[in-house]
């Protein structure tokens, strides 16, 4: 890992600044694509990429507010907790009556 990124980790951890949480999310954002993609491609049923890295974002916020660990070790512990909002927000939805949009 640069010391670039360390030094947001830090930031984040010492002064809670939006600016380091807005960084870190844009850092991990491809972490995220993948695991939408991912999860796009095996749901049952026909689903919005969009809504879900909507979901997922909740949950790679949640992950980076709440990792304690090494930054290195950051990867796996993001895309189990974005994997973790997608499916939660995936089994949240209302019912459709009818088949979805194409």
């Amino acid at each position: 890992m640069d010391d670039e990124l360390a030094g947001v980790w830090d930031d984040l951890r010492e002064r809670r600044t939006p600016e380091a949480l807005e960084k870190l999310v844009l850092r991990y954002r491809p972490l995220l694509d993948e695991v939408a993609g991912r999860i796009e491609a095996e749901w049952p049923t026909p689903t919005d990429q969009g809504n879900l890295r909507s979901y997922g974002l909740f949950g790679l916020i949640d992950a980076i507010q709440t990792w304690t660990g090494p930054p290195e070790d950051f990867d796996a512990y993001g895309r189990e907790t974005a994997d973790r909002s997608i499916r939660e927000g995936l089994e949240r939805r209302p019912p459709r009556d009818g088949p979805e949009p194409a």
